[in-house]
């Protein structure tokens, strides 16, 4: 072996270091904040999308649970709990998405499948109501609390609920 071979030492490039701003002390961490907020405008922008498709297709569920119930009395009640759990996912992901009107529209919906003990036709009505209510919520692309229009609208809903729940 020959001992007196000299090592080569590599230096890599350092051209990450050239797209990264510093100051004296460091690393611009406001440089950093503005890049981790545009990331985290593209990821939600992204999951806004996939959360649209997957809130229609709750929709349609939620259709399809109210149809079946609504031509049977003896699927009213087992629908209202297979409702219940697709409307209760719903209303947790609205508000991150942006849709907070839909947040409190199933919010509302989680109550009257909550304190309804004995499902009957009249209640279907209030089921209706708000898959509607969601619907076109959506399908306005109502984000936040929807205004003026969203809070009349969740109030006359709120209204409607009490007076059928009263009943």
């Amino acid at each position: 072996m020959n001992d007196n071979i000299e090592p080569e030492f590599i230096n890599p490039p350092q051209n990450l270091k050239s797209k990264v701003d510093f100051n004296d002390n460091g690393i611009d961490m406001a440089a950093l904040e503005k890049v981790e907020e545009g990331i985290n405008k593209i990821v939600v922008e992204k999951l806004s999308v996939d959360y649209m498709e997957t809130a229609v297709k709750d929709v349609e569920k939620l259709q399809a649970l109210y149809n079946e119930a609504n031509s049977s009395d003896d699927k009213i009640k087992d629908n209202f709990k297979k409702m219940f759990d697709v409307v209760h996912d719903m209303k947790g992901q609205g508000g991150s998405f942006g849709y907070d009107l839909v947040s409190s529209l199933c919010d509302s919906f989680c109550h009257v499948l909550e304190k309804v003990e004995n499902p009957s036709v009249k209640h279907l009505v209030l089921i209706k109501l708000h898959i509607d209510a969601v619907q076109f919520v959506l399908a306005k692309e109502m984000t936040g609390k929807g205004g003026k229009d969203g809070a009349q609208m969740l109030e006359g809903i709120k209204a409607v609920v009490a007076k059928v729940l009263k009943s």
